[in-house]
């Protein structure tokens, strides 16, 4: 019986395509559905891990922000475990000190609102008398905007005691989330702090063991690509505020450092987030006068520029490697998602996926033939079997030479 003619690949036999058969599928369409199934699979995956995720919402952002400051504060920790502090009491002493900041700079927020609130109501009132005097130049009294505040008002009670309930319901419960939320970050980040490296050692031993090593790669390449986000965005956020700070009071707009800590916030959100929290800040320089609020929207506008173009590459550039667009992309998609969450978590997540994808992989014995890349910069790298051949070859060599 006559067989089809076959074919070596590697070490499989393969029967010959009869490549002139019209009922053959194409190559390239074999592929295309090859890749397109994948990638449904993978797609699947990743629509199921993202209503999970929604569906624990409350847990995933606190895990998700406790992350961050994770990275950000273990070098605290680590400077606290060599001078023979416990690892306990160290992660308890780190997470001490973050509370005393955040504690001190809400303070020092409170204080400064409070010691300008004189000036800032006269800057209102005069604003007002000016606002009134334009809009009376258009047959607009005092009158008229006193009735159409009534309305307003009447229509923001029009709900009566049922609405007032309904909102301090919401309210209350806006806040027992945020005080959840709170507790679960600070629990989490006490024991990513202590046991942190325990903690992933556990997760890559779910791994099989060739896997193992590549999980386990991976994952220190995305803590690390998110630890140098978190530390480059403080130092830019730092930088804005500073530089908001000084326009503020060189001009002296009242609420300066209020102004600056607000900016620093925003700062954590890449290419609008300064924009934004800047805004505010000639807003207020706006009660003071046409004037200073259009040279503090200049001095805004330049703290902008030099973060785009001076900080953003040389410190986050550096630290995350992504470009602008991909960063732009980015901050769309986490808003559209998650809303103001995905906006401040799209860039580290980003950043950490890139750094998953760029993981090498783990080298894989190949059976058949190496094959010659036309385009490849890297030198390929030699196959140990071949390596061994020959030297035995070599040394198959040189004992027939020294025999002869």
């Amino acid at each position: 019986m006559n067989e089809p003619p076959t074919t070596r690949t590697g070490a499989h036999l393969e029967p010959a395509r009869n490549r002139a058969d019209p009922a053959a599928v194409p190559r390239g369409l074999v592929l295309a559905s090859e890749w397109s199934w994948r990638l449904l699979l993978v797609a699947a995956g990743l629509v199921a891990v993202f209503y999970v995720l929604r569906s624990l919402s409350e847990l995933a952002i606190a895990v998700s922000i406790a992350l961050l400051l994770a990275g950000l504060l273990h070098p605290v920790a680590d400077v606290l475990r060599r001078l023979r502090v416990p690892r306990g009491i160290a992660s308890l002493l780190t997470l001490l000190l973050l509370v005393a900041f955040l504690g001190g700079l809400g303070t020092l927020v409170g204080a400064r609102i409070a010691g300008d609130f004189g000036t800032l109501s006269a800057s209102v009132g005069r604003s007002v008398g000016q606002l009134q005097g334009v809009l009376g130049r258009f047959g607009i009294t005092s009158a008229d905007i006193s009735a159409g505040y009534a309305r307003v008002r009447s229509t923001l009670s029009a709900g009566g005691a049922g609405g007032v309930a309904s909102g301090a319901l919401s309210v209350g419960s806006l806040v027992g989330r945020l005080a959840t939320g709170l507790v679960i970050t600070l629990f989490t980040l006490f024991f990513f702090l202590t046991d942190g490296r325990s903690l992933w050692a556990y997760v890559t031993r779910m791994f099989p063991g060739r896997a193992t090593d590549v999980v386990d790669g991976a994952g220190r390449r995305a803590f690390a690509a998110v630890t140098g986000y978190v530390r480059a965005t403080v130092i830019v956020a730092l930088a804005d505020a500073v530089g908001v700070f000084i326009v503020a009071t060189i001009l002296r707009v009242p609420l300066a450092f209020p102004l600056a800590a607000l900016v620093f916030v925003g700062a954590f959100v890449p290419i609008v987030g300064t924009l934004t929290s800047g805004s505010v800040a000639v807003l207020v320089a706006l009660l003071q006068s046409p004037l200073i609020a259009l040279l503090m929207l200049l001095g805004v506008l330049l703290v902008v520029e030099v973060e785009g173009h001076v900080l953003q590459p040389l410190v986050l550039g550096r630290a995350v490697g992504l470009h602008p667009l991909v960063v732009f992309f980015a901050i769309t998609a986490g808003g559209l998602l998650a809303g103001i969450v995905g906006v401040l978590l799209a860039v580290p997540v980003t950043a950490a996926v890139v750094a998953v994808v760029r993981t090498p992989q783990a080298p894989r014995r190949r059976s058949g033939p190496r094959r010659f890349r036309l385009f490849s910069r890297r030198k390929q790298e030699q196959d140990p079997a071949d390596t061994e051949a020959a030297e035995i070859g070599a040394g198959a060599a040189g004992a027939a030479g020294a025999l002869g």
